[in-house]
């Protein structure tokens, strides 16, 4: 073997590490950006008097929150029902990390097969998600005593 046929292995090798750390960093840039991306969830919070739709940031990036939609028909909500339904309508809300908003619901939507999204952007990603709530109290939702609502977090 001569020192050309070296040199020739050393330089593909090199190339091959340099390529090899280069793919490395994006993965882990990629993994990190996933991890710290906003995650926006919804659920369903029941006592005895009310029952509230809690919407939180679980993320730790901001996330601005797009739109929310639901199968309701919610101008004619808004004329019959005492408690207008909450949400839909509202546009381009700012939600830290951490951080939560919380709307009063009529029982009457609940168990019924109604459903509520919202639409968001992240701000560490530049990407738009999306969560989907069916508004059952038999799947995601906390029940508590009226006396213990201001333990829930906002």
């Amino acid at each position: 073997m001569n020192n050309m046929d070296f040199n020739v292995y050393s330089i593909f090798i090199s190339i091959l590490s340099v390529v090899t750390a280069i793919f490395s960093c994006y993965q882990t840039s990629k993994s990190v950006k996933l991890s710290n991306r906003a995650m926006i969830s919804m659920y369903l919070i029941s006592s005895k008097k009310a029952t509230y739709i809690k919407v939180k940031n679980y993320g730790n990036s901001n996330a601005i929150l797009i739109e929310f939609k639901t199968d309701i028909d919610v101008d004619e909500a808004r004329k019959i029902d005492a408690v207008p339904f909450p949400l839909v309508g509202l546009e381009n809300i700012y939600l830290a990390p951490k951080t939560s908003k919380i709307a009063l619901i009529d029982n009457k939507y609940l168990n019924v097969g109604h459903w509520m999204s919202v639409r968001y952007h992240d701000d560490l990603t530049n990407k738009q998600y999306s969560f989907k709530l069916d508004l059952n109290t038999y799947k995601e939702y906390a029940l508590i005593a009226e006396d213990d609502f201001n333990l829930v977090d906002y």
